[in-house]
């Protein structure tokens, strides 16, 4: 084959991405040259209408370019970024544990999806969350245990292919057990085979057996089987394509994260986008905000060793004819991205929060912390505190660099004789928000704390102690949009 031939049998395993809200000139024209697909970000989408449009200038540029978003719903979301997600996060569709509705919510979602002209979303997450430190999985994994996680991932997948969406499991074989983001750095999983078997691996046997167009892989180390990255991991792609028997795209996680990048900017993304497609995926995630340059940087360097034999040409093109099968046949005939959906999804909301303790009679002071959140989910709206500030309760927020006893005070003052809110997130893994809680308990009698991440043991300790004993917990199973106005709406009832 010439070398333009070969760029573009390359270029064709690439899952891009831009800068902008429209499509650049260089991507159109790289689009028409072959590149394989384009995985929509947060800054790239204002609304569903500029979404629509943006995704038929893609097509334009060559009608079976893969069009992808990360779209998970809940606490990850793309397309609702700017406001918060009315889809619960998985943790609350595992609480319910209704597969009719954990189906017929993912279907809605995919009848949207799919109304925009977009042909596959990374998602569901197939990640089992038994460690509750867990940093980057949290409310995204639906369960702690494999059955449970199991079950819904493939009502999830059976939802998303209902509305004729590709849906891609992640991250295999399992980011649960583990305590570090790979956006930041190197993760292990130390775990035996043995283990991977019995509590990692069963969501994606039922995500395969569901129908599952796509596995991404995690840049963790697995050490079951190798010290490389599972992304970079030929064993790993044996073990999915030989024992699993998995026979669709594999995709890795993006390649401008630390875990694999390692710090070296485009040039680690290039390297570790030669290493993956050598042991064997085939759509190789780039990562967000690419320009022409980057890009074409990455293609060099897996061009050049595919020159050279380091990367099996036939296993390439073989790459190629199964991310041809992401890109559905039929596109939407007209946007019916604002069809009506089932409320299967606010069903969920409403049924994931519990409430340990009496809830006291509002208005609240509300004080609500802020951690640092991850990569995954930095960029999305979340959060009571819009939504108590419109009902005119007093609403503060305090972050880890704040003077503690000083916003307490304020929020505490505030309250008065009335109730006060304390609002965190995952205080479990950013602990922070636990001296928070400890402060204001113990300083007013009447406090509420709502958790709106992964209820731990270790969020919880603080507040079950003699001092802060009489604390009322809300659960809610994640940040969505659509758990935030069930609990404020709870909150606000006459009692």
């Amino acid at each position: 084959m010439s070398p333009s031939d070969d760029r573009r049998l390359v270029a064709g395993c690439l899952l891009g991405s831009f800068v902008g809200t429209e499509a650049p000139p260089w991507l159109l024209d790289a689009i028409r040259d072959g590149l394989g697909g384009v995985l929509l970000f947060a800054d790239n989408v204002v609304d569903d209408a500029q979404t629509a449009r943006l995704c038929a200038a893609l097509r334009r540029a060559r009608h079976d370019v893969v069009i992808a978003v990360d779209e998970e719903g809940g606490d990850v979301t793309r397309l609702d970024a700017q406001r918060g997600s009315d889809i619960p996060s998985p943790a609350a569709f595992g609480f319910v544990d209704d597969l009719g509705l954990t189906e017929a919510a993912f279907a809605a979602l995919g009848r949207r999806v799919h109304g925009l002209g977009i042909d596959l979303t990374l998602a569901p997450c197939a990640d089992v969350n038994s460690n509750p430190l867990n940093s980057i999985i949290g409310v995204r994994s639906f369960g702690t245990t494999a059955e449970h996680a199991a079950r819904h991932v493939a009502a999830a997948i059976r939802g998303w292919r209902a509305g004729d969406v590709a849906v891609c499991a992640k991250h295999f074989p399992g980011h649960g057990d583990t305590s570090a983001d790979t956006h930041l750095g190197g993760a292990r999983l130390d775990a035996p085979m043995e283990t991977l078997v019995r509590r990692e691996l069963p969501p994606f046997e039922a995500a395969i057996a569901a129908g599952s167009d796509a596995i991404l892989t995690a840049h963790i180390v697995a050490a079951a089987l190798d010290d490389e990255p599972v992304s970079l991991s030929e064993p790993w792609t044996r073990y999915l394509r030989d024992t699993m028997g998995f026979d669709g795209v594999v995709i890795t996680d993006a390649l401008d994260m630390d875990g694999v990048a390692m710090g070296r900017g485009i040039g680690g993304v290039a390297a570790a986008a030669v290493r993956a497609a050598a042991a064997g995926a085939d759509l190789l995630c780039l990562g967000s905000k690419f320009d022409e340059a980057m890009t074409t940087q990455v293609i060099d360097a897996v061009a050049a060793a595919l020159a050279s034999g380091r990367i099996d040409r036939a296993e390439l093109q073989r790459s190629r004819r199964r991310i041809d099968a992401l890109c559905r046949a039929e596109k939407p005939t007209k946007n019916d991205a604002h069809a009506p959906s089932c409320d299967a999804a606010a069903q969920v909301a409403a049924a994931a929060i519990v409430v340990d303790g009496p809830l006291p009679r509002g208005p609240f002071s509300v004080l609500q912390c802020e951690p640092r959140l991850s990569m995954a989910s930095f960029n999305v709206a979340w959060g009571l505190a819009g939504l108590t500030s419109a009902r005119g309760w007093p609403t503060r927020t305090i972050a880890a660099t704040d003077a503690l006893d000083d916003v307490c005070a304020e929020a505490i003052a505030a309250a008065g004789q009335g109730p006060l809110l304390v609002v965190v997130r995952d205080a479990g893994v950013h602990t922070w928000q636990q001296q928070v809680i400890a402060h204001c308990a113990a300083a007013h009698p009447n406090t509420v704390v709502v958790e709106l991440g992964w209820p731990s043991v270790e969020a919880l300790g603080p507040v079950t102690d003699g001092v802060t004993d009489g604390v009322t917990h809300v659960i809610t199973h994640g940040a969505a949009r659509s758990s935030a106005r069930a609990a404020v709406d709870l909150l606000s009832k006459e009692r």
